[in-house]
């Protein structure tokens, strides 16, 4: 009995082996036989050909083809034969376990996940929101549903990047979609590329006040490594529209804005203190500033008709003031419009009288004490007084203005305008 079970057994390995073997290679295809299956696959069980119940019926897989060991019914036999089908993936056990790190997890994985698109120089990651090509959805990042508690909580953040290459230019996010409007007799509505429209709303239970909220923050660190470095220059904002013509017409833009603060609404409920459609702040220069200008216009050409500033609404100089105390003061010349005051009348000595400004550069000025006058002196009654006056020396009596220009090629502060009011 002993050595039968033994034979038995390794006659059914040697079998079992074999059939991996045919399966692995796909040469051997399955007969049939009174039991329904391949004649040299029937094993027998046991040679005394008394059935135990120690042999049940299960599966195994080889090459994805579900492989079915069976014990016919009053038979000493074994029968082993594919199942047909295969094997139903949802009844494996397991499916829930996080086994296969290699794959993107879509419930999320402890620790995090990286999602690379390619192996090879230049591979991209394209992301489509559906494979229906009719009418596109959207690339949603992060949850509609989701409450952000954290300070350091950020929508889409961008890693650490080194640059490691020699072109001319780089960069880091790019949108270059291809716009056609190919339905023709159609009249199309605006088209935005970038639309930033979020809206905030405080907690219902408390009249909070958050800090700025600030729709587009540029803030970048340009810094040395050991190495001094020049940079060409820095644009915080660059528009540069081009327009041409595919084949034959031609675009017509009726108005281009390169930068345009549109009015907005303000409801009956709301108040808004001072509105800027352009605020420009000083810098805070711990290093070295050659020259600040806030808004620069290049000499415009070419176009018909070509204006530097058009403002059809109020021009406001704000004035800054110079306080007269002794015969050396200096006016100063950081400002479009001066206002001087004075504890005394005085006829000034200090040399220059008004330091030198840029080219080009307008200064007006204006006495607003109501007691007492201040004399300017000109270049050749006061040398190096850096003053190019109509007369050898205005007096400003209180009230009174005066209108000066910059003149670099002449290196000093040239007479428009004296006016001495009643």
């Amino acid at each position: 009995m002993a050595d039968s079970l033994k034979r038995s057994i390794a006659n059914l390995q040697a079998r079992i082996a074999n059939l991996e073997r045919q399966l692995s290679v796909g040469t051997r295809p399955f007969g049939t036989s009174s039991l329904g299956v391949d004649p040299e696959l029937i094993i027998p069980a046991f040679d005394d050909a008394s059935p135990r119940a120690l042999i049940g019926t299960g599966s195994i897989l080889a090459e994805g083809t579900g492989i079915q060991i069976t014990k016919p019914a009053n038979t000493p036999y074994l029968a082993i034969a594919a199942s047909g089908t295969g094997v139903d993936h949802g009844l494996l056990t397991g499916l829930a376990d996080d086994d296969h790190t290699q794959y993107a997890l879509l419930a999320g994985r402890s620790g995090g996940q990286s999602l690379i698109g390619g192996t090879a120089s230049g591979d991209d990651l394209t992301l489509t929101s559906t494979s229906n090509t009719a009418n596109r959805g959207s690339i949603i990042i992060g949850s509609a549903a989701h409450t952000y508690t954290a300070d350091t909580d950020m929508i889409l953040r961008s890693a650490a990047i080194s640059l490691d290459f020699a072109s001319a230019t780089g960069t880091f996010l790019t949108f270059s979609p291809t716009i056609t409007y190919d339905q023709a007799g159609n009249a199309f509505g605006g088209y935005f590329v970038f639309d930033n429209n979020p809206t905030y709303t405080n907690p219902s239970t408390e009249a909070n006040s958050p800090g700025p909220l600030i729709s587009f923050f540029d803030r970048p660190v340009i810094r040395a490594n050991s190495q001094a470095w020049t940079i060409a220059s820095h644009d915080s904002f660059l528009s540069q529209p081009t327009l041409n013509r595919l084949t034959s017409g031609g675009p017509t833009v009726t108005s281009l804005y390169h930068f345009r603060a549109s009015g907005g609404t303000i409801d009956t409920a709301s108040t808004v203190t001072t509105r800027y459609g352009l605020y420009i702040d000083d810098m805070t220069v711990n290093g070295v500033l050659n020259t600040q200008v806030g808004v620069e216009i290049l000499n415009l050409t070419a176009a018909t008709t070509d204006i530097g500033f058009r403002n059809a609404s109020t021009s406001v100089y704000t004035p800054l003031n110079t306080n007269v105390t002794a015969v050396g003061t200096t006016i100063r010349s950081d400002a479009t419009y001066v206002t001087l005051t004075a504890n005394a009348s005085y006829t000034l000595t200090a040399a220059p009288t008004i330091a030198d400004g840029q080219d080009g550069q307008l200064l007006i000025i204006t006495n607003e004490d109501t007691v007492d006058t201040v004399t300017i002196q000109d270049q050749g009654t006061l040398a190096s007084s850096n003053l190019r006056l109509g007369a050898t020396t205005r007096a400003l009596a209180p009230r009174d203005s005066i209108v000066l220009i910059y003149n670099s090629t002449i290196g000093d502060w040239v007479e428009l305008v004296f006016n001495n009011v009643i």
